[in-house]
């Protein structure tokens, strides 16, 4: 059977970024945003609530795979920018 939808798009490359502090995770932005090195990506709070870290991109790219609401431990891939 011949499929009904070809995705015609480029694959789009990129790479994970990971953490290199722990934390609950909470995202400032939405999945398809361009981002910039200058571009925050969310919050980290310790188990008290209390913010210990803001996550910036790395790289400039599209925003194809983010963490949301996610506790966090360091090396964790939290987002994937294309």
């Amino acid at each position: 059977p011949e499929p009904i939808f070809v995705d015609t798009r480029a694959p789009l490359l990129g790479g994970y970024q990971q953490t290199e502090q722990g934390g609950l995770f909470v995202a400032s932005v939405v999945l398809g945003a361009a981002v910039t090195p200058a571009t925050v990506l969310g919050q980290l709070y310790n188990t008290l609530g209390e913010p210990v870290g803001t996550i910036m991109a790395e790289r400039a790219g599209t925003l194809a795979g983010l963490a949301h609401i996610a506790l966090l431990s360091p090396g964790d891939r939290m987002a994937y920018i294309g």
